[in-house]
């Protein structure tokens, strides 16, 4: 089955934590809230930090 959505992640040979990453997501019916998640949990497993209150989430751009 075709992914309808990937996020790729091509490390450096140097990184000590992941070398490659990609998740595939087959559903073609997450909300965009659910997407949205997916890949802020994509940018976790490469390596990067949120605290607790931290979250990706969709704005609109008068709150920017």
């Amino acid at each position: 089955m075709k992914p309808t959505f990937e996020f790729v992640y091509n490390g450096d040979e140097d990184d000590d934590v992941v070398s490659d990453l990609r998740v595939s997501i087959l559903s073609k019916h997450l909300t965009r809230d659910e997407l949205v998640e997916e890949f802020e949990h994509f940018v976790k497993g490469c390596g990067y930090y949120f605290s607790d209150d931290e979250c990706i989430a969709i704005t609109s751009r008068e709150n920017i």
